[in-house]
């Protein structure tokens, strides 16, 4: 973990002017200025569509078409090939990999289950349990006897499409070939059907509420609002093993203003973010078991550090020539890892991976006396 306070990202690369060097070591010679690293990405082109999950040993699952006939595709072993579809389909729409490269998704509200074998990926149906008519698989990992999916179910709405489904309420299950369909809501005597966005490798599952749903058949309460009163309601999004999680979160004000924030058990919520209503896009997009948050608003992607430092990340790539988009989404893996789309040095839109590798400098503010 890195420590830093009050400073803004310069990177370590070659190609800084002289002058700024001959500053910058004078600055440091004279106690004005002080250095500390922050973490860097190296860029890893995956080619064409939008990534929308990766593990910790770079594999990496997106889609390429359009949001009514979305194309599965993974990337393991730095090899992109193309999911297959179940018979009969024309579309599929990938959600999440497990740390196994076992991969999970939907067909329109179908859920179902890649699995890597020697002749390459096969897919399995999930049964949809009644009475509902979708489930949209949230997390895959691995257990014992096999996949264990975790999948919020419901009845699909009337603003559903292939890659985004929308339910009028919905309920958790979690399935495995093992123990079948498991309904959450009724396994932890939850007093409302609540959604789970996230599930962790050792089982541990996050309710939007902020209660954690442990492997053991208890629920550790949700965290108590950072001011009472003022946030009238929070969704989490993501989780780690720690208990860590990223949160968005409604504020009681006339203009809609809500918060992204992370939540450290025993330490308590660190605002990463204030957005405006839905004037501009925003998402709390994964945590790493270091603690390290993904988030994006206003135009670009943020890296909250562990220790509260909140970077843009475009300023921490270390290959040269890159634009991340501004758009909302991507997602983090438990090692850091980050996928999203960026435009490269030849102008190309690109699904990339961002690798963590060498540190970025980062410069305290330079104080100059005459």
């Amino acid at each position: 973990m890195f420590r830093r306070q009050r400073v803004r990202p310069m990177q370590a690369r070659s190609g800084w002017c002289g002058w700024r060097i001959a500053v910058l070591f004078a600055a440091v010679l004279q106690g004005t200025a002080a250095l500390a690293a922050a973490p860097g990405f190296r860029v890893v082109e995956l080619g064409a569509g939008s990534p929308v999950d990766v593990n910790s040993s770079g594999t990496v699952v997106g889609i390429t078409g359009t949001t009514m006939s979305p194309q599965p595709w993974i990337v393991a072993a730095g090899v992109r090939s193309a999911l297959p579809l179940p018979a009969g389909a024309t579309y599929a729409m990938v959600t999440r990999v497990s740390a196994a490269g076992v991969a999970v998704g939907h067909v329109a509200g179908k859920p179902l289950v890649w699995l890597p074998g020697p002749g390459g990926y096969t897919t399995q149906p999930i049964p949809l349990p009644a009475p509902f008519t979708g489930c949209a698989p949230s997390a895959v990992n691995d257990g014992p006897t096999g996949p264990r999916v975790l999948m919020n179910c419901g009845y699909l709405g009337f603003l559903a499409n292939p890659v985004n489904l929308y339910f009028s309420a919905s309920t958790p299950f979690l399935y495995s070939a093992a123990d079948g369909l498991v309904d959450l809501a009724t396994r932890y005597a939850l007093p409302i059907a609540v959604a789970a966005p996230d599930m962790t490798a050792s089982g541990r599952i996050l309710a939007s509420t902020g209660a954690i749903l442990e492997p053991d058949g208890t629920v550790t309460p949700a965290p108590s609002p950072r001011i009472a009163g003022y946030w009238q309601g929070w969704s989490a999004t993501r989780l780690n093993e720690e208990g860590e999680m990223i949160a968005v979160v409604s504020l009681a004000t006339s203009d809609g203003h809500g918060e992204i924030a992370r939540y450290t058990p025993g330490v308590g919520w660190f605002v990463i973010e204030t957005f405006i209503g839905a004037t501009y896009p925003y998402s709390a997009d994964g945590i790493s078991e270091a603690g390290d948050a993904l988030s994006s608003q206003y135009g670009g992607h943020m890296l909250t550090t562990a220790d509260g430092e909140r970077l843009p990340l475009d300023a921490l790539l270390l290959d040269p020539g890159y634009v991340l988009t501004t758009a909302p989404g991507g997602a983090m893996a438990d090692d850091g890892r980050i996928v999203t789309v960026a435009r490269n040095p030849a102008g190309t839109w690109t699904a990339v991976r961002l690798d963590p590798g060498t540190p970025v400098i980062l410069v305290r503010d330079l104080f100059f006396v005459a």
